[in-house]
């Protein structure tokens, strides 16, 4: 459990995508929606990615600055992939993204079957706390308040 809740601000911290990721957006909808706790299994450049397996990349100097999870919907090692959210009209490659290199993929989400491995809603509390570290009132609030929990706290005697 510790892990679990760990895991996303160490994503934050190291610009990595973490073991465990939760969905910005709607962009995967209905297989993954905003809120969504997903699993990702970090990958290296010998890895074989395969057509409908849904990856998680990022290249800053070609204009990728999140981490993105899309599918994979076609393209190959050699001249780059084809991404594409499910809910997307077009693919990224359309005006977006250039074509997705192999070493811009970190990692992939494990699938039982067609259903990518995730924990409904539970993504929402590391979209908040992740959003609101950018805010520093309320980052020094909640530290501040940390703070005062421990020497508050009754200490056994």
């Amino acid at each position: 459990m510790i892990f679990l809740s760990v895991s996303p601000f160490i994503s934050v911290l190291l610009q990595t995508p973490a073991p465990f990721s939760a969905i910005r957006s709607f962009s995967m909808e209905p297989v993954l929606t905003r809120g969504d706790m997903v699993f990702v299994r970090p990958t290296n450049d010998d890895y074989d990615y395969k057509q409908d397996q849904v990856v998680v990349f990022r290249s800053e100097e070609n204009g990728i600055h999140e981490w993105t999870m899309h599918r994979i919907v076609g393209g190959c090692e050699e001249t780059g992939f084809i991404t594409k959210g499910d809910a997307n009209a077009q693919i990224d490659q359309d005006g977006r993204y250039p074509p997705i290199q192999q070493e811009w993929i970190a990692g992939v989400a494990p699938a039982a079957g067609d259903d990518v491995l995730k924990v409904p809603f539970i993504g929402y509390l590391f979209l908040f706390f992740s959003e609101q570290l950018k805010n520093t009132f309320l980052l020094s609030t909640m530290l501040a308040l940390l703070a005062l929990l421990i020497i508050l706290r009754p200490r056994a005697t």
